[in-house]
């Protein structure tokens, strides 16, 4: 090795341990889709909290992988769900 890169053969040989251990190895293909996920991030004057960068790279995979219609049945069921609990009346005696 020379300073602190790896050479040709050094990186050959990690690549082969990690096919032969069925580790994934990043390939063109997924980096342009991470790419393709955070272009819309780096939008001029743009400023993103954490949460809010993670909740849009996971709607932009939903939408992307065709998920979202059912994404958004289960949205809609767990926001009523959470809108309106169900009734407990049961648990209550009528004291007039």
């Amino acid at each position: 090795m020379k300073g602190s890169s790896l050479d040709a053969a050094v990186l050959a040989d990690i690549a082969l341990v990690l096919l032969i251990a069925d580790w994934p190895i990043a390939s063109g293909v997924i980096e342009g889709a991470a790419r393709h996920l955070t272009d819309r991030l780096d939008i001029t004057g743009s400023r993103w909290s954490v949460p809010g960068a993670e909740a849009l790279l996971i709607l932009r995979a939903v939408i992307n992988n065709d998920d979202f219609p059912a994404y958004w049945n289960f949205h809609v069921q767990a926001e009523h769900r959470r809108l309106h609990p169900a009734a407990d009346q049961a648990n209550y005696k009528l004291t007039a």
